[in-house]
Formats: C-alpha cells, sequence, structure tokens
C-alpha cells in the first residue's frame, strides 16, 4: 500500500502541473524509512522480542519456499530482525496455503476443489462471487453509483492522489487471494476491500443537498434496502446472503465454511435438539428419518472427498436451523428392480 502510495506521489509530481499534493523526494524517502521501522518496532514489540535476530539455519521450515530460502548458502547465517514465531507463522501459513493440511476443501457454486479432489487450486473467481453474493444489494448499487461520480468529477491528478489510490489498494487486496491462494474458506479474507467501497460509495452522495428528491429518494432507498436485508437475517450476521439466494435453504450451493457455517449457531442447535429429539445429527452413514447437518457437510468441505451421503444423493432440505445446519427428511430407502431381498 505505502509502495502504491509513494508511486502515486511520484507520477504526480512528474506529470502534473499543479502543486497541491506534490511531495518532495526527500519527505517520501523519510516517510519510507520510517516505516520500515515502525513496522519492525512493533511487530517485535507485539512479540515480545521473542528470539529476535534468528539465523535462518536455526529454522525447521515446513513450507517448499521458506525450505530453499534457507538453503541459499549466503543468506543462512543472515540474523533475521524479526520475532521467531513471527517468521515460522509465515512459513505454517505458506505450508497449509500450499498443502490444504488444516482446513477443509474450497467450495464454490457447487463445485469443490481439495488435496484429496481432481482439483487443488483456488477459485480465480472466488471473491467476486462472495461480493456479489454476501455483499447486499444496496450497497452494490451505492458502490457503483459512487464510482460513477468520481470518474465524472475527478481530473486525472486528483483522482491519482485520491480514489485511485483507494481503488488500486482495494484491486491488490482483492486480485492477489483470487489468484494465489488455496485457502478460500470465507469473504472475511478481503474485509479490507469492502471497506474501502464503502468509503468509495460516498461518492454517491456529494452535493447530497442539490439532488432531486427522486434520486435522495433512491439513495435513500438503497440503505434501508441494505439494512432490511441484514436485519432479516439477525441474530445469525455470518450466514447473511443477499436476494440473489432467492433460497435460503440451498446457501451451501454456493458457498460455505466461514460464508455460512462457522459454528456460530450452537446454542440454536441445542435448543432445537433438545425439542425434537427424534432428529439425527449428521448420521456417518444413510439412515432414514429426520436428519440435521451442517452446511460444510453438505457443500463438500467435510469429508476430504466431499462423499457425505447426502450430499451424494442430492436430497433437498426442507428447513434450516440457526441458518447454518440443515433439515432434511430422509425416506427408507427402496430395493431396486431384480435385486434379492
Amino acid at each position: 500500500t505505502l509502495a502504491m502510495a509513494l508511486l502515486a506521489a511520484a507520477l504526480y509530481a512528474r506529470y502534473s502541473r499543479e502543486k497541491r499534493y506534490r511531495v518532495p523526494g526527500r519527505q517520501m524517502a523519510i516517510v519510507l524509512v520510517l516505516t520500515v521501522v515502525c513496522f519492525f518496532a512493533f511487530i517485535n514489540a507485539g512479540f515480545l522480542f521473542d528470539r529476535t535476530f534468528t539465523n535462518l539455519a536455526q529454522y525447521q521450515f515446513r513450507s517448499h519456499k521458506f525450505y530453499r530460502l534457507q538453503q541459499v548458502p549466503g543468506l543462512r547465517a543472515v540474523p533475521i530482525p524479526l520475532p521467531r514465531a513471527f517468521i515460522q507463522g509465515l512459513d505454517g501459513m505458506n505450508y497449509h496455503n500450499r498443502t490444504g493440511a488444516d482446513f477443509g476443501n474450497m467450495a464454490l457454486l457447487n463445485e469443490v476443489r481439495g488435496p484429496e479432489l481432481p482439483r487443488s487450486d483456488g477459485f480465480k473467481s472466488y471473491y467476486l462471487v462472495a461480493y456479489a453474493l454476501k455483499e447486499p444489494l444496496g450497497m452494490q448499487i451505492l458502490l457503483v453509483l459512487g464510482l460513477v461520480w468520481v470518474f465524472r468529477n475527478r481530473h486525472p491528478a486528483d483522482l491519482l492522489a485520491g480514489e485511485g489510490l483507494l481503488l488500486a489498494c482495494a484491486s491488490v487486496f482483492f486480485v492477489v487471494p483470487s489468484l494465489f491462494s488455496n485457502s478460500q474458506v470465507g469473504i472475511r479474507h478481503i474485509l479490507p476491500v469492502l471497506v474501502i467501497f464503502a468509503i468509495l460509495s460516498g461518492g454517491a452522495f456529494q452535493a447530497w443537498t442539490e439532488f432531486s428528491t427522486r434520486r435522495k429518494l433512491l439513495l435513500a432507498g438503497c440503505v434501508l434496502y441494505a439494512a432490511v436485508s441484514v436485519g432479516s437475517y439477525f441474530p445469525d450476521m455470518i450466514p447473511y446472503f443477499n436476494e440473489i439466494v432467492t433460497d435460503r435453504k440451498l446457501a451451501y450451493r454456493y458457498l460455505a465454511d466461514s460464508n455460512l457455517d462457522w459454528k456460530q449457531d450452537t446454542w440454536e442447535v441445542e435448543r432445537f435438539l433438545k425439542s425434537n429429539p427424534d432428529v439425527i445429527v449428521e448420521p456417518g452413514q444413510r439412515v432414514a428419518g429426520r436428519i440435521l447437518v451442517r452446511g460444510d457437510f453438505l457443500a463438500g468441505v467435510w469429508p476430504r472427498k466431499a462423499d457425505y451421503w447426502l450430499r451424494v444423493e442430492g436430497i433437498q432440505p426442507v428447513a434450516q436451523v440457526g441458518y447454518g445446519h440443515f433439515l432434511f427428511v430422509v425416506p427408507p430407502q427402496t430395493q431396486e428392480k431384480g435385486a434379492k431381498p
């Protein structure tokens, strides 16, 4: 983010005739140095300087990238000015992103990928779809209107020094997990993008006092629509989907994991089971009766082979419990014609 800000400032200083946003090269260098110093200082302070300056040779890395870096002769003896736990955390994230060791399969639009499935790479469109389905439609409309205002009313120099930087940052936060992540487990990974989009949406309200009544009603309606849409899920905020998902009982076919089922509805499930003692919870094999199952099993996030029997049979749920669990009425299995009793 800092690099993009400095690049924007440099481009502005080179090509713009105006001076109000120009930053001298000396000040940019000072900002860069201060940022680097503060980064190392805060990270070390946060970890209480735990084994800072440990040599690369003293680590036991799990990820392939960090292991290869460790084998470079000139780098092995270099002390790293960061806490040991911080470096181990980066190594662990890289390892788990590559192998999927500690998380389930990835599910998107009824397709599943994972370490034990034909494909284990991420979905390039995952976060685009997640945004389209999880962000309230009213907020999406406001973003479009805000961007229209920005591009119509901002001069190139103003755009470069203002909203353009926000768009560039949002693009980085959006594109990187889309193209390079194999741990796509929820829209929460692009929450910074949603914050930036909310700021950019403010462009739609510029010159509010000059708007016609019709336009004011449109903008107010978008805000009210978003509030009502989100409020309709209260108090279950995690599994929220907008109105593109017309049948909430089938939400698991679009997205799962922390988009839908993050064990947030445990208390609702327990209360439901007390009132319905006949309900069977997540049986490992086919049984007849009323069955309650987590969305992650139905979406294919678990088990590893995405072969949970209810998912394989394709039976549709009749109700939801807390939005993250789904109730089925499974009929007795009939014998096929010609089969022996």
